[in-house]
Order: C-alpha cells, then sequence, then structure tokens
C-alpha cells in the first residue's frame, strides 16, 4: 500500500507551536491552483487549500525547526508526505469532527526566490 501526498504550490498560512513534551511543531497551509477553460471558452480557476504539519522527532528540531525559521507566507514549495485524518468531538456536540492533513517529510523551497535560501537540496526528517 503506499500513503503518499506531493504537493507544489504557495505558502498561505504559517504557524507553530510546542507538543506538551515540548516538541516542536509546524503547521502551514498550502495553496495549489487548479486552472481549466470551461465549455463556453471561459477561463476557470480553483484553489484547494492543503494543510501540512511537520513534527520535531527526537532531539533536534529538524524539518519542523528550519520550517520555523525560514518558512514565509508566499514562499513556493515542494512538500511531500502522507495523508493523515484526526477525528475529534467538541465537547458538549454530538457531532465528530475530521481533519486531513499531510504529514510532511519532504520538503524544498522552488520557484525563483529559492536562491535566497540555503537550503536548495531536499531536507527530509531522516537526514542528519
Amino acid at each position: 500500500m503506499l500513503n503518499q501526498i506531493s504537493l507544489i504550490g504557495n505558502v498561505a498560512k504559517i504557524s507553530s507551536s510546542r507538543t506538551g513534551g515540548g516538541k516542536l511543531v509546524v503547521s502551514f497551509t498550502v495553496a495549489t491552483n487548479e486552472h481549466w477553460t470551461d465549455g463556453n471558452g471561459e477561463r476557470q480557476e480553483n484553489a484547494e487549500f492543503h494543510r501540512c504539519v511537520a513534527f520535531q522527532r527526537g532531539d533536534k528540531e529538524g524539518l519542523a525547526g528550519m520550517l520555523a525559521n525560514h518558512l514565509r507566507k508566499g514562499n513556493c514549495v515542494f512538500v511531500q508526505g502522507k495523508s493523515v485524518t484526526r477525528s475529534w468531538r467538541k465537547a458538549g456536540e454530538d457531532t465528530d469532527r475530521y481533519q486531513t492533513e499531510v504529514h510532511a517529510d519532504t520538503f524544498q523551497f522552488v520557484g525563483p526566490n529559492m536562491d535566497r535560501y540555503e537550503l536548495k537540496a531536499a531536507f527530509q526528517t531522516g537526514a542528519k
């Protein structure tokens, strides 16, 4: 079985936080765009927003730390990871809520602005 998501898009939103154990978690949203011409010859566009998450693994901040320090809104990025759906229920509600997100394990800045960064090769959480 294969659970792998690959995205190239622009960063729309960034937030970072620490877990109860003090580990760094960086959440960010990547916007991807689809363009097509409809039956009337009119150009159409649709944007999809993908929630992505990078976690600190072990003692080193790794990918999460790099993203917390260098990721900016508007950056064009390549993200690869697995699709994970979480579910929860708010107190006092009878309805389950669901959130699908990409747990990132590979990341790369792409596009014309990537030369601003020293990070030209894909950064993988397993790399030392």
